[in-house]
């Protein structure tokens, strides 16, 4: 979590901003916005349902020490987080074990060749 109280309204604006600004897309539709990344694994979290909030689910990556690096609504009850680690398997089960119900999530994933003796 921000520390400055200012990190702090921003941080509560951008929430704001992704609950106003959701699209009403398919399942299908956002699975195709989905891209491998190669540098960030990424999960997508059903929100609002049994008062689970974006609020909830940035709190609990934030607590295990991984930093949200991209957020994106994708419907009025899909969020779409970018995290700054290659593996998000922990961080499933951490939101699981928090009370999320429908978790999706992909790795980042390796373009790098690498060469061995």
């Amino acid at each position: 979590m921000r520390s400055s109280r200012n990190g702090l309204q921003n941080s509560n604006h951008e929430v704001s901003r992704l609950k106003h600004h959701a699209q009403n897309k398919t399942e299908e539709e956002f699975h195709q916005e989905i891209k491998a990344d190669t540098d960030n694994a990424q999960v997508l979290i059903q929100i609002g349902l049994d008062e689970k909030t974006v609020e909830e689910a940035k709190q609990t990556i934030e607590e295990m020490g991984v930093r949200i690096t991209e957020m994106k609504s994708l419907s009025s009850h899909w969020i779409l987080m970018k995290l700054d680690i290659k593996d998000m398997r922990s961080i499933a089960l951490r939101l699981i074990e928090s009370g999320f119900s429908n978790i999706k999530g992909i790795n980042a994933i390796n373009s790098k060749i690498c060469d061995f003796p």
